[in-house]
């Protein structure tokens, strides 16, 4: 059948829309229970990075900021972060987003 995308057993991640095209399989940060993971989870006092908005990315080095543990949601954010720490930290620590 053309366009369709063959499933993958197991898989409940894929699914067909209206347009018929397939949702991405991309891992998820989901638990096996469905639930987002926590930050005691992660291992940082952050579950947004600050800087770009997404989910922290427990792949991606973390770094020290006032005693706690930072974790980024993407490998263009460390740097960022490392040039202007009290720009960027204290909302870390509130787990906020930056207002752009």
């Amino acid at each position: 059948m053309e366009g369709s995308v063959p499933s993958i057993p197991g898989d409940e991640r894929q699914k067909s829309g209206a347009g018929g095209s397939a949702l991405p399989l991309m891992p998820s940060a989901e638990t096996s229970s469905g639930a987002k993971p926590s930050t005691a989870a992660l291992g940082t006092v952050n579950t947004v990075c600050a800087i770009c908005g997404m989910e922290v990315d427990p792949k991606i080095p973390t770094v020290e900021y006032r005693g706690k543990t930072i974790g980024f949601g993407c490998r263009m954010c460390p740097p960022k972060f490392k040039a202007d720490p009290d720009r960027y930290g204290p909302l870390y620590l509130k787990n906020e987003v930056i207002e752009r």
